[in-house]
């Protein structure tokens, strides 16, 4: 319902911090979360339980002048807002206020599954392109002169990192749209929206494919993904992709345009499985979640999930990526691992039929 994210940048610090206001059952909840500037968000519920519309906004607006008297500010920048009065009360006129994310009205290409008997396929096909797929944020960087912004895979606006946005602004082109997967400090780029205000989605992809190569070549911290073109480029990437215990492997219709959504001729192929799911519980005794996807508005519990000791524990109600070899029908994820919060995906994506299942378990 709201959302706004401060930033705070002083000596070796970077950070940002988001504030949310959501509806849940039973009322609202204000949600945190922090992290260094470019990496994923950690979550955290302020209130124990559901609060009413009123005092949710109290909690909203509290913490927002909290952390603008420590110096956070909503300028990208991170230079400390000095908005606030004596009383923490925000200033008439401040750029402070609660807003809405900003939607960038970019729309994504979303690649289709598919398996290892198609990839093997789509390696003898001359016309496909194979690329590495990497396990990262998606993310386009639009650039309009001087100013560089990232959106996220919802289409909203992000702020990419330092080290990309330094890169960006070495690419020799005034304007463009690149695509590509964030890794926290390294663009993988693999497609060119728009070029000098152009826009050029409807070109073919290895001409669009091509002109990113020449843009953005050259860039410590914006690399083009390696593309296999030849039967035997693409068998030996495949091999060295599962050699490597990788996310997977990328086919792109070398003559198909940009589209929306999934349907395209885009396809991935994936060496485990990955889905997003909702944490339901917190063991008390160990660093592990309850896991739960929805089923026609229904939350379905899907076994239990470990959290490594590098990462933060995720809150009741938040969203984790995680992997899996496959589901049993009517039960749980087999060998599951934790990958990352997602803070781009909602509930309602956490849906069972988008897992996996064991062929004997469709089949029964």
């Amino acid at each position: 319902m709201k959302s706004v994210t401060l930033y705070f940048t002083q000596g070796s610090s970077d950070k940002a911090y988001q504030v949310n206001l959501t509806e849940t059952e039973g009322g609202y909840n204000v949600s945190c979360a922090n992290a260094k500037r470019g990496q994923a968000l950690n979550h955290k519920v302020k209130n124990k339980e559901p609060l009413t519309i009123e005092k949710a906004e109290k909690v909203f607006e509290s913490t927002i002048k909290s952390k603008a008297k420590k110096g956070y500010t909503t300028d990208l920048s991170g230079t400390p807002f000095s908005g606030v009065d004596m009383n923490g009360e925000i200033c008439e006129g401040s750029n402070l206020a609660p807003t809405q994310p900003e939607h960038s009205g970019i729309e994504l290409q979303l690649l289709n599954e598919t398996y290892r008997r198609e990839a093997t396929a789509y390696c003898h096909n001359p016309g496909y392109i194979a690329q590495q797929k990497h396990d990262g944020e998606r993310r386009c960087i639009e650039r309009t002169g001087d100013e560089i912004r990232g959106t996220n895979k919802k289409g909203f606006y992000t702020m990419p990192i330092p080290a990309i946005q330094k890169s960006a602004l070495n690419i020799e082109c005034d304007s463009y749209v690149i695509d590509g997967e964030d890794m926290g400090g390294m663009l993988w780029a693999f497609d060119l929206l728009e070029m000098n205000g152009k826009d050029i989605s409807k070109l073919p992809y290895i001409e669009r494919y091509n002109l990113l190569k020449k843009l953005a070549g050259n860039q410590e911290h914006i690399k083009v993904v390696e593309t296999a073109f030849t039967t035997e480029e693409k068998l030996n990437l495949l091999k060295r992709i599962k050699a490597k215990d990788l996310e997977g492997i990328v086919f792109k219709r070398a003559s198909e345009t940009y589209s929306v959504g999934k349907g395209g001729d885009q396809f991935k192929f994936k060496f485990f499985a990955e889905t997003s799911v909702i944490v339901n519980s917190i063991s008390s005794t160990k660093r592990s979640v309850g896991m739960a996807v929805m089923e026609e508005g229904k939350k379905i519990l899907v076994g239990s999930c470990t959290i490594p000791p590098n990462a933060d524990i995720p809150e009741i109600n938040s969203i984790i990526e995680v992997k899996y070899l496959y589901a049993y029908k009517g039960g749980s994820l087999f060998t599951t691992s934790f990958l990352k919060p997602r803070n781009d995906v909602d509930a309602v994506e956490c849906d069972i039929s988008r897992l996996k299942y064991k062929p004997e378990a469709i089949a029964a």
